[in-house]
């Protein structure tokens, strides 16, 4: 089970790695790409044809999603943790079990969802602005983005259940006297004070 866990994280960590690549290079050929394009406007009075539909269309889709993955890979989302905080040890292990299943769940929508739009796209040869830019194989990003995050959201649940030292090094509340009454099999349901 062990070789399983450890297989799963290497191969997330390294799809992780890959979308941050991409990610980043989608931000400085974008870069690149608005720079020329203001330059040719500012110097020779000629701008890039379609840069703002390319822009909407394609580098921002692409930064987005790829920026979910990377952000849910590095835990770089905001978790506001005033009510799990005072929740018993079990309890905040319980809920990020629940939490992360219902994010898969979600996540596992979207990726449908977003395919059979992706595929209607494909269909009707999907294009966007003024000068027509093809934009339907963007679209497809919807559901591998949300393919990858369900992967990673449920093979975490498997690593919490299966690890739950995973949890206890994860979580950032003090509660080192409640440990010691979980560990003597109470402290479960009690009332914070």
């Amino acid at each position: 089970m062990v070789v399983v866990h450890t297989s799963a994280t290497r191969i997330l960590d390294i799809a992780g790695r890959v979308l941050l690549a991409l990610g980043a290079a989608a931000v400085v050929v974008m870069m690149l790409h608005i720079v020329t394009n203001a330059a040719m406007r500012a110097f020779a009075d000629a701008p890039l044809t379609g840069t703002n539909e390319y822009v909407t269309y394609w580098y921002m889709p692409v930064v987005a999603m790829l920026g979910f993955v990377v952000a849910q890979r590095e835990w770089g989302h905001t978790e506001a943790t005033v009510v799990h905080d005072r929740l018993p040890r079990r309890n905040r292990f319980e809920l990020r079990i629940a939490g992360l299943v219902l994010v898969g769940v979600v996540c596992a929508g979207f990726a449908w969802f977003g395919w059979l739009e992706a595929l209607h796209n494909r269909e009707l040869e999907l294009t966007g602005g003024v000068i027509g830019v093809v934009v339907w194989p963007v679209t497809f990003l919807v559901p591998v983005t949300y393919t990858v995050l369900t992967v990673h959201v449920l093979t975490e649940v498997a690593l919490l259940l299966t690890r739950p030292s995973r949890f206890e090094a994860d979580d950032g509340a003090d509660d080192a006297a409640e440990d010691d009454e979980i560990g003597r099999g109470g402290g479960e349901g009690h009332a914070v004070g």
